[in-house]
């Protein structure tokens, strides 16, 4: 079947068994890697930045982005999967690289939190959790101090959309902040962020997949070589400047 640059957003149900047309999909262009590791001090990846910052470009109006670490799986290589590949070339974000760095199929939900309510998500980063897990973000910014006690570690919390940055009333109860992030989060409270469970109204159901909205980020931020056009790289973020980290 004919398969567009841009997927469409109801393909969920297609993502475990992809046809080798679909995985040729070409998606945008790096001639560098997008690594997965992230930096020792903020806990951020160039991935995981570029997957956060997606997410708020998927959804009208979103301020800011959450995605769980551990829904990182891997970066986007710059090299050909396979060696032998005459269909596609280095530097090509293929639908397939993609797919192994978000493979479960999650769907993008989205609602109105508040100050308050970013503090404590981002406090259960630590709180009562096997080891610290370091949410990927856009939108905002924050500071953290290891050596604070367990619940009043995070500071400093800022809006940082269109080149400002808005200090964020940490005590405010007011839901005033559009969020986005997956199911895994915002509907099951996983891996430890209950804090999702105590927003009322709960967060809503986009029904677009995570995989859709990168791969569509990707493709419209960047573009592949084609005759005499250079072709447009992707601009890879980086993992600074979104966390600091405080004595």
């Amino acid at each position: 079947m004919p398969v567009d640059r841009l997927l469409p957003t109801d393909e969920a149900v297609e993502l475990i068994a992809l046809t080798r047309d679909v995985a040729d999909v070409v998606q945008g262009y790096s001639p560098v890697d997008i690594t997965s590791f992230a930096d020792a001090m903020s806990g951020q990846s160039p991935m995981g930045a570029l997957i956060a910052d997606s997410m708020i470009a998927a959804v009208p109006g979103a301020q800011v982005a959450f995605m769980n670490v551990g829904g990182v799986r891997d970066g986007v290589q710059a090299a050909k999967l396979y060696p032998t590949d005459g269909k596609t070339a280095d530097g090509i974000i293929t639908f397939e690289k993609l797919k192994t760095v978000q493979p479960f199929g999650n769907t993008l939900v989205k609602g109105m939190v508040s100050g308050a309510d970013l503090k404590l998500l981002l406090e259960q980063q630590w709180l009562n959790q096997p080891y610290t897990k370091m949410l990927q973000i856009a939108g905002l910014s924050y500071h953290y101090s290891a050596a604070a006690a367990n619940g009043s570690k995070v500071s400093q919390i800022a809006l940082t959309g269109g080149g400002t940055s808005t200090p964020v009333d940490a005590t405010s109860t007011v839901r005033n902040i559009l969020l986005v992030t997956n199911n895994f989060l915002g509907l099951s409270g996983a891996d430890g962020f209950v804090q999702f469970k105590q927003i009322q109204p709960p967060l809503a159901d986009t029904g677009l997949v995570d995989l859709t909205a990168l791969a569509n980020y990707t493709a419209a931020q960047s573009h592949p070589p084609a005759g005499s056009d250079p072709g447009a790289p992707l601009t890879i973020p980086s993992a600074q400047g979104r966390v600091f980290a405080d004595p």
